[in-house]
């Protein structure tokens, strides 16, 4: 073999270790992006986590004040105010149901109980002619305390992500 062989030879021999250094590398790159991926996915989840989180918390505190101020309502009788006060928390509890779907089951219960209550003392007071009575209103606001002592903290989550 001449010497043009052998530099051919040599230069095929040096363009093969420089391929799989090249394809070494190439994994090595790979393997690190893949890495970075899954980091920047968990980042991603926690991120959404804690924008529901927060979003959940702040709406809960939205609810407890529209239920006290649904309780005054009822405490004056003012029947035409405490109609349209009720489907908006009947929509925030709806709002908090779809926005969070990895609430615990018995929360999703406890909130279309509540649902079902709120919807409950709207079908009473649509037929009371001249204001809510007071005997009403104490009921109605009974069923409203409960659900703030029993549902509301259920709807805070802590930043561990428990409820």
């Amino acid at each position: 073999m001449g010497t043009l062989g052998t530099v051919g030879s040599l230069a095929s021999l040096a363009g093969l270790v420089v391929s799989l250094l090249g394809l070494g590398f190439a994994i090595l790159q790979l393997r690190k992006l893949r890495g970075e991926t899954r980091a920047a996915k968990s980042a991603a989840q926690r991120a959404e986590q804690a924008v529901r989180r927060d979003w959940t918390n702040t709406e809960s505190a939205r609810l407890n004040v529209k239920i006290e101020q649904l309780k005054d309502t009822h405490r004056t009788g003012d029947r035409s105010r405490a109609l349209s006060q009720y489907a908006d928390i009947v929509e925030s509890l709806l709002d908090v149901a779809r926005r969070y779907p990895g609430l615990p089951e018995s929360v999703g219960r406890e909130i279309f109980r509540g649902i079902e209550q709120i919807q409950a003392m709207e079908s009473e007071t649509e037929v009371m002619e001249f204001g809510i009575p007071l005997s009403a209103a104490r009921s109605f606001n009974r069923t409203l305390s409960a659900m703030q002592r029993e549902l509301l903290p259920q709807l805070e989550i802590r930043p561990d992500g428990s409820g």
